[in-house]
């Protein structure tokens, strides 16, 4: 998986344009990110996730544009989070980037189109990792889920 943060960075990756432009062609593209939970955000960690959740989904959808605009089909899925939609306890800084991600997918889907890009996204619920395992809320998150975790 790709870790990206900030404008700087991304062009790190922009040499996936020219080994797709080479050997490969390029149809789909996949924004899944997530960072750990904490409970006391300091500056650095406001940045650091909005950074993660956001901005490197931005800024890759930016670089795969035009290889997935000349596949004539691409197609981006992001996966956000339920939680972007409903209030859970806890992780007030992680629900907001994605709810910000949901805005990006669906300007992207209108923006896109013309170009025979496909936007899409996912909101799963809870998902047990260990990215949770620390979350104060668990069990109260839990109780919400009506399946076996």
């Amino acid at each position: 998986m790709a870790k990206i943060e900030g404008f700087a960075k991304r062009w790190s990756l922009t040499g996936l344009t020219a080994l797709v432009d080479h050997w490969w062609h390029f149809w789909n593209w996949i924004n899944n990110v997530g960072t750990s939970i904490t409970v006391e955000y300091t500056t650095e960690d406001y940045a650091h996730i909005f950074a993660t959740n956001y901005e490197s989904s931005f800024h890759l959808c930016q670089i795969a544009h035009p290889l997935l605009k000349a596949s004539g089909a691409g197609i981006i899925v992001f996966n956000s989070s339920a939680s972007s939609l409903v209030h859970v306890s806890g992780t007030s800084i992680y629900r907001p980037t994605k709810a910000a991600m949901n805005q990006l997918t669906r300007h992207l889907a209108c923006e896109w189109a013309k170009d025979g890009i496909r936007v899409n996204g996912v909101v799963p619920w809870f998902i047990n990792t260990p990215l949770v395992e620390h979350e104060e809320s668990l069990g109260a998150t839990l109780k919400l889920c009506p399946c076996d975790p």
